[in-house]
Parts: structure tokens; sequence; C-alpha cells
């Protein structure tokens, strides 16, 4: 089904996932990050840090990933790169006008595959159906994924 195409990941696979869901949202309809992710643009970290951003997506497959893209952020209470994640949910995705993104937190989880019931409610997430169909997109002007130093 052209509507459930998904990319997902655990920890450095989610970060690729976030990169893909974002760099490919004209192929991938939703995108799974558990426990990791990446953003396009520098995201404050408080005082004068920053985290990187790691990718340089197409501006026209950005716009789409934007308006059509589902993009789950799941993480546990107690892991580790819990900060990160959220970071990216909010300072990233929230804040870049993403219009479809869940961010959850499983409780007492650390860094670690939650069990089925978050898992599933990630899905259905992803299921839900859009609000129109989605339109083709022209890529014919679209430049690939590229990777962009890590500097400010």
């Amino acid at each position: 089904e052209r509507n459930r195409i998904y990319v997902g990941g655990f920890s450095s696979g989610a970060r690729l996932a976030s990169m893909l869901g974002i760099g490919c949202g004209d192929i991938f309809t939703g995108t799974l990050c558990v426990c990791g992710a990446n953003f396009y643009l520098h995201l404050p970290a408080g005082g004068n840090r920053y985290y990187p951003s790691s990718f340089s997506p197409s501006t026209e497959i950005l716009h789409y990933a934007r308006l059509h893209g589902r993009f789950v952020l799941l993480t546990g209470a107690e892991d580790p790169d819990r900060g990160i994640v959220r970071l990216v949910a909010e300072l990233g995705f929230v804040r870049d006008g993403f219009k479809n993104v869940l961010y959850h937190e499983v409780p007492g989880l650390q860094h670690a595959l939650p069990g089925l019931g978050p898992l599933d409610e990630a899905l259905d997430y992803l299921d839900e159906k859009p609000i129109a169909p989605l339109p083709p997109l022209d890529t014919s002007k679209a430049k690939s994924v590229s990777s962009r130093p890590s500097s400010p």
C-alpha cells in the first residue's frame, strides 16, 4: 500500500531512520524512531551548546515531509539519550512545522526496545489515515540527501 511505507530503527538505526523519513519523505509515509533521532537543523541544547545537524534534505522533499509524513519518536524515561530525542521532537520537528509528530516516553524504560504496547501505539499513529490522499511529488527538480559537516 502506498500509504504504508515506513522506515524505523533503534538507537543509531533510529537516527538513520529520522534522516530517511525527512530526506526521502516522498517515499516513506511514516517514520518510527526508538531511542534516537537526528534532525537537519542545528538545535539549541542549552547555554552555547547545540545538537548538530547531520544532513541536508532537498527543499521540495522537506516541505512534502512536513505536510504529509508521520513521525513517532519513542524513548524511555530512563534512557540516557532521552534528552536528545525530546530535543529533536520539540525544537526540531514541532518547532519546524511538521504536522504529524508523536513523542512518547515509556515509563521505566532505559535504552532498550519497548514492549508491544508502545510499539502498537506507534504503529496505530503511523497507520492513521491522512486527511487527504498523498499528492504525487514532482522530483524532477529535487536533489538527493547529502551529508553535511556537523560544524555550526
